[in-house]
């Protein structure tokens, strides 16, 4: 709830606390009220693992962990987990932890990083005439994480692929902007976090790539983009990659759960983070209650627990699990595909949401 995730944690958090409040005014479940208990690691997994030890050690250990908001965080806790065999739900994005052999206990209800750079590749490769795609990031080990992943799809696609890497502490990508210009691509994928997001809007226009049709990774378009152009001319041609409750979901189609998380933040206060960080952690609570309710009469433990996520009925919410719940004894993160995500130019918000024009869904 402090330091480097403190935003999003936050956030996170009242998203949790309104699904406790929404599930326990429909009875509980299972005849049980829920209980959340939030304990703040500072963004600090030395200090997560801690915290969550004295919990599981304690004398009422918990039945559910929801294990921090990052990979950091779930890499420090998943071997307690493993352990005290207590299943942990949390959102963590790194293929290592996606091992049930290893990590039994650990589920995430974000997709795995590369899976999502994958689905945004094979959404270009739809597009007629594409023939090369230049891949910009940051030369670091978070951006390069996408590259051999993003290379193999396109590969597969018959499509070519040159990769420019920026350094994250420069002032200017221009230079890397110009190098990837200088191929010649057709499309252009690029992706930064926080600071580098206005950077490389600015360095695409200056290298006069503005004309070309470009898809914004889904780290960058995690947060509003129109906060980080000079100008409508910097989202020109841009399409950002948005998740579940990423893109404006219209009043119609909006099922009992989300407009009932949208009453239940606006009580809380305004919002002060992209809506589906805050649905994420209401995600954490939605799971839980689905794997309790798919106990089918054996006890809560966290082996029941474990198998029942596993096996979980198909959703008939139109939001929620934000990810359709494909957990199996392979897998315990959810899998996607293209149409989960929405690609389009950013011209808005409402409820958090992104308003996009040219949208389409993969």
């Amino acid at each position: 709830m402090t330091g480097d995730l403190e935003a999003a944690a936050v956030a996170v958090n009242r998203g949790a606390e309104a699904a406790v409040d929404y599930f326990n005014s429909q009875g509980g479940v299972n005849g049980h009220k829920l209980v959340l208990t939030t304990d703040n690691d500072q963004s600090n997994p030395t200090t997560a693992a801690s915290l969550l030890l004295s919990a599981l050690s304690g004398s009422s250990p918990p039945d559910d962990v929801i294990p921090g908001i990052s990979s950091n965080e779930g890499l420090a806790m998943a071997p307690l987990l493993t352990r005290y065999k207590v299943v942990g739900l949390g959102s963590a994005s790194d293929a290592s932890l996606d091992n049930p052999a290893k990590y039994p206990y650990f589920f995430s209800q974000s997709t795995l990083a590369n899976t999502v750079t994958a689905d945004g590749a094979t959404w270009i490769a739809t597009h007629p005439g594409v023939k090369k795609v230049a891949l910009i990031t940051s030369n670091d080990a978070l951006g390069q994480a996408d590259i051999p992943t993003l290379q193999a799809t396109l590969k597969a696609k018959g499509i070519s692929s040159v990769v420019e890497l920026f350094d994250p502490t420069a002032t200017d990508y221009t230079s890397t902007f110009q190098a990837a210009a200088a191929a010649k691509p057709d499309w252009v994928w690029m992706d930064g976090a926080g600071a580098e997001v206005p950077i490389m809007l600015s360095s695409r226009v200056k290298a006069n790539l503005g004309s070309v049709p470009t898809v914004i990774g889904n780290v960058a378009s995690s947060g509003s983009l129109l906060t980080y152009a000079k100008g409508t001319n910097e989202l020109a041609n841009t399409y950002a990659t948005l998740g579940p409750m990423g893109a404006v979901v219209p009043a119609a189609k909006q099922g009992p759960e989300f407009k009932a998380m949208l009453g239940l933040l606006d009580k809380q206060g305004p919002l002060v983070a992209p809506l589906f960080v805050y649905a994420t952690g209401w995600d954490y609570i939605n799971y839980f209650v689905m794997g309790v309710k798919n106990l089918n009469g054996k006890s809560l433990t966290g082996p029941n627990l474990a198998t029942a996520l596993e096996n979980l009925p198909t959703s008939t919410d139109p939001q929620f699990p934000m990810y359709r719940p494909t957990f199996t004894a392979q897998t315990h993160n959810p899998q996607t595909q293209p149409s989960d995500f929405t690609f389009g130019t950013e011209v808005g918000t409402q409820d958090g949401m992104i308003a996009l024009k040219t949208a389409y869904q993969g």
